[in-house]
């Protein structure tokens, strides 16, 4: 990489985990349950963005991907040639750190986020834990202080530190301790009161975290992305009344909304408040925090082509965005769904070379797709045109 003469900034990106935007009080949910998140976005501080579309439905999926800036169908396996963002951060003099809430040895998956070999500073969920899981990582807060505080206060400019959240992954009221639990009763250790208590809890780390990141640098840039969410229906009686202490929620299979539109909000320095406030209802994907990230480290264009768009750049109006099991990560499950601006989506079904449309009312084969829908996976997949 050319030098740059320029202050190259500090980045903190926080990835979470079953966040549901429709159940934080950030996206206008009734209950208090991101009360200090809430409070950032009134002194317009914190950018909550409007709709944005998760790479997948599974952390397998989401996170390595979104660590290398890809989010379409990837049956060859590119992710594994795809420099990822501690790479370009390193070849820029940034110093880099990763540390996570969770156990990362299923899958190759610490592997896949950088692991010791590429991080400067790597620690995950068995260093804080001896008995985590892939359902329960070590304790959010317990991580935040006994490594995250300590180390971001030891960390040098330029540095980018990603920190990954055990958050809200079920069974939820496994997610939240005793003195932080807000709804009660919890009859159910995965209905919604259970569910609910893991946001304030996920609130309590992420609003302290910012504000001891902001403490060391007050110009720092803060991103934040669920990995992806929940299928957290509210349970009804008779007359409509929530039974909040019921459950059991649905877990994370396909493309609910309330699975792939994501919460995502970004702490911009003030220099760049405008520049973020007018993205906030674009048409957004998961891999725009990488792009972004590159844009912030004057890397002019990446090494292998990347579908993530900065958000410091104009994100077209119509753009198409996809969420899909069709990664080699995830045992490439041929599917996929395309996700327009309004919101509206396309289900493609590579297994039958079908595409559906209106929750299934309308099928076409997908070499009889719109062109814009066969042209994103022509690449990767032969039979899309």
């Amino acid at each position: 990489l050319e030098k740059t003469n320029k202050t190259l900034p500090n980045i903190l990106w926080i990835i979470g985990e079953s966040a549901t935007k429709s159940h934080m009080s950030l996206y206008g949910y009734s209950r208090s349950t991101t009360p200090h998140l809430d409070v950032l976005a009134k002194e317009r501080k914190l950018f909550a963005f409007n709709n944005v579309v998760s790479i997948g439905p599974h952390t397998i999926i989401s996170v390595p991907y979104m660590m290398v800036g890809l989010q379409n169908i990837d049956p060859q396996g590119k992710i594994y040639s795809t420099p990822n963002v501690f790479e370009y951060a390193k070849a820029r003099g940034y110093q880099t750190a990763f540390i996570s809430s969770q156990d990362l040895r299923w899958r190759n998956f610490d592997q896949l986020v950088g692991g010791a070999s590429v991080v400067d500073f790597f620690r995950s969920g068995p260093d804080f834990s001896s008995n985590v899981s892939v359902a329960k990582g070590a304790d959010d807060l317990k991580v935040l202080k006994q490594s995250i505080l300590p180390h971001l206060q030891s960390l040098e400019k330029p540095f980018l530190f990603v920190t990954h959240m055990d958050g809200s992954h079920y069974p939820y009221s496994s997610h939240s301790e005793p003195a932080y639990k807000k709804f009660l009763p919890e009859v159910n250790e995965n209905g919604i009161n259970a569910y609910d208590n893991t946001l304030v809890y996920s609130d309590v780390y992420l609003s302290t975290l910012i504000s001891e990141a902001r403490k060391k640098d007050p110009n720092i840039w803060i991103f934040y992305t669920t990995d992806h969410g929940q299928p957290v229906a509210l349970p009804k009686d008779e007359n409509s009344k929530i039974l909040a202490d019921q459950g059991p929620v649905l877990f994370n299979q396909g493309y609910d909304n309330d699975i792939i539109h994501n919460a995502f909000f970004v702490l911009p320095p003030a220099d760049y408040i405008s520049t973020i406030e007018k993205q906030v209802n674009k048409p957004v994907a998961q891999a725009d925090i990488f792009a972004t990230i590159l844009d912030l480290m004057q890397i002019p264009r990446p090494v292998v082509p990347i579908d993530g768009i900065s958000l410091l750049k104009n994100i077209p109006n119509n753009r198409l965005r996809v969420s899909t099991g069709f990664v080699t990560t995830n045992d490439n499950v041929p599917e996929a769904q395309v996700t327009y601006p309004d919101q509206s989506s396309a289900f493609i079904d590579f297994a039958r070379n079908s595409v559906s449309f209106q929750g299934g009312k309308m099928v076409t084969p997908l070499d009889k797709a719109p062109r814009e829908i066969q042209e994103l996976f022509a690449k990767d997949h032969p039979h899309s045109h």
